[in-house]
């Protein structure tokens, strides 16, 4: 199943047990402050392999002593492209910021269900994943990441106020 579907691949951080990509993202990534931080990505970012989540996926769910039921493959796809199209089809004509392409990775793998169960557990963990490979941490607590997901998978957060709750809770690996 897993090598039947190809993705870019990028290596993940050394904590996710795999060597560091040496490759930056330049000046635009580096700003500090959240007005920078939410400005506009000229270069483009690196993407969530769908094969490393689903192995990453797979061992939480056991740690959670929970099975991983793949119901649909291709809307975890489609939700794993979309930071792609949302970096090449950006609808206002300008690149999206890397934390509003983030909440679209989230939010879709939230909605679609293509877990029978765990879905916003996946999308945290994409939504993680994604920020840790272009060398940002998601520094939320449980309670607000709880809520923030509850809220996505309801219809009461929408990818707006998704990308909000990122940019407040990110932290700029040095």
């Amino acid at each position: 199943l897993l090598g039947r579907y190809r993705h870019q691949s990028y290596p993940l951080p050394p904590e996710f047990g795999q060597p560091s990509n040496s490759e930056t993202l330049g000046e635009t990534l580096d700003r500090t402050s959240p007005q920078d931080l939410q400005k506009e990505c000229t270069n483009e970012p690196k993407y969530v392999d769908l094969n490393v989540f689903l192995e990453l996926h797979k061992g939480i769910m056991e740690n959670l002593g929970q099975r991983q039921y793949v119901r649909d493959i291709g809307v975890l796809e489609s939700a794993f492209h979309r930071p792609q199209w949302m970096f090449y089809y950006s609808e206002a004509q300008s690149i999206p910021s890397l934390f509003r392409m983030a909440a679209g990775l989230g939010e879709s793998v939230i909605k679609n269900h293509a877990f029978l169960d765990g879905n916003k557990r996946a999308g945290h963990l994409a939504i993680s994943m994604f920020l840790a490979i272009n060398d940002y941490d998601l520094v939320a607590d449980d309670a607000s990441t709880e809520k923030i997901t509850i809220g996505v998978a309801t219809g009461d957060v929408n990818i707006d106020i998704l990308e909000s709750w990122i940019t407040s809770n990110v932290k700029k690996r040095e």
